[in-house]
């Protein structure tokens, strides 16, 4: 645990204090140390969107939710926050997630870590509880194709390894562990993207579904069954729509980023419209 969190303010230090640094300088003059420019990039910014729709899933019930970032990059390495919390008297449950990613071969592929962290309100559980059977983390590995000028295709395969993944269940009734925890899922999503652009906004599709093999309940025995992390009972088709991105010009300098998100989950028979600002 306290490795855990020595790990975490190291880390946080890194990110924080050359922002601090950044922020002590005149706001059109890019950031220098020892009177040369930085090697970092540094990006912050925040999203504002009618319903949080993530893969398929609805995490905002029906609120808008308020998604800020912050980043650091340096050469195809990047680390950074995100967040999204729902704008709801009643939200119980928000996310805060940290991101490491490195991007290889012109930025043609990326390797990215995802540290997934969902608070609930209606238990105490510690931003650093990492045991497994208590987290609130889920700990995923992403690797990414971002497609070319030629090739305007994108892939990603995405894979849970620690934390509060879904569970398998023990389905043979002559077993000790019967109906219990046997260990994680390991759960996957998969996702084929196609993106173009026009001259006045920019278009993406997708497809998505994830492949985990879920035992399916039994009444005869009373096995209850396993349910999948994206609140699948089968493999399939989870995440299927598409996205429309434009600027609005606001002023000679300023233009403000749009999107509005068609999704349907075929699997749990819903469909969104998501529309977004970004500031």
């Amino acid at each position: 645990m306290k490795k855990n969190k020595l790990i975490f303010v190291l880390l946080c230090s890194l990110f924080v204090f050359p922002l601090f640094v950044k922020g002590q300088t005149e706001a059109d003059k890019p950031m220098t140390i020892n009177n040369k420019q930085s090697i970092f990039d540094f990006d912050a910014g925040c999203d504002l969107m009618s319903r949080y729709i993530w893969r398929g899933i609805e995490f905002s019930g029906n609120a808008p939710s308020i998604q800020p970032a912050a980043s650091m990059s340096i050469k195809g390495f990047s680390l950074g926050f995100w967040g999204a919390y729902t704008i709801a008297p009643s939200a119980v449950f928000q996310e805060f997630d940290f991101v490491i990613s490195q991007s290889f071969l012109n930025e043609m592929f990326t390797l990215t870590y995802t540290d997934y962290y969902f608070t609930d309100y209606t238990q105490n559980i510690e931003y650093f509880e990492y045991e497994q059977d208590k987290t609130s983390h889920v700990l995923e590995g992403v690797f990414s194709f971002n497609g070319t000028k030629s090739v305007p295709l994108t892939f990603m395969a995405a894979f849970n390894f620690y934390g509060a993944d879904a569970k398998r269940i023990e389905s043979d009734p002559n077993s000790d562990n019967f109906n219990q925890s046997t260990g994680l899922q390991y759960s996957n999503y998969f996702e084929l993207g196609y993106s173009k652009s026009f001259k006045t906004a920019s278009f993406n599709a997708f497809v998505g579904g994830t492949i985990n093999n879920l035992e399916t309940e039994n009444t005869g025995t009373g096995y209850l069954g396993e349910r999948g992390y994206y609140a699948n009972d089968k493999s399939g088709i989870i995440n299927v729509g598409c996205k429309i991105s434009k600027d609005i010009q606001i002023t000679d300098k300023y233009s403000l980023p749009i999107s509005t998100t068609l999704v349907f989950n075929p699997m749990s028979q819903k469909s969104y419209l998501v529309f977004g600002i970004s500031l």
